[in-house]
């Protein structure tokens, strides 16, 4: 008759957030600084708690072991270690949540995945002009 609210979720819908990461940000009993980096703390330790299961989801064991992939999410989360600002914290720990929750639900493709985490990619570097025949081809055009 009476069931817990998780009983009625479906797999992968359930609150990713930590409860304990929740509660500080929400309860104010903790300054607000020290909230969102708290909740960030937990928020990184939700994910390495899903890398396993992220690892058999996605067939990454053939590419990465658990270690580098957790190591790929650290340099994600320290490339942010400047940011300060306790709104900002909470927005991008909301938006890695619903990254997390898109990747529980397998909304995501595995080659992006391997882009994103696993190789970190980035499509948008700059490239090394064309040589050989391409120059030439788009010097006469």
């Amino acid at each position: 008759f009476f069931r817990s609210k998780t009983a009625h979720r479906r797999a992968g819908e359930s609150e990713v957030l930590g409860r304990d990461a929740v509660q500080c940000v929400g309860l104010g009993r903790v300054p607000r600084s020290r909230a969102a980096m708290s909740a960030s703390k937990g928020f990184y330790r939700t994910v390495c708690r899903y890398l396993p299961t992220l690892m058999e989801m996605y067939k990454l064991d053939e590419l990465t072991t658990i270690r580098t992939l957790q190591h790929n999410i650290k340099q994600k989360f320290y490339e942010n270690k400047t940011v300060k600002d306790p709104n900002r914290i909470n927005v991008m720990v909301h938006k890695a949540d619903e990254e997390l929750r898109l990747l529980l639900r397998m909304h995501k493709q595995r080659h992006h995945v391997i882009t994103k985490y696993v190789v970190m990619h980035d499509p948008f570097a700059t490239k090394a002009p064309p040589s050989g025949f391409l120059a030439q081809f788009y010097a006469s055009n």
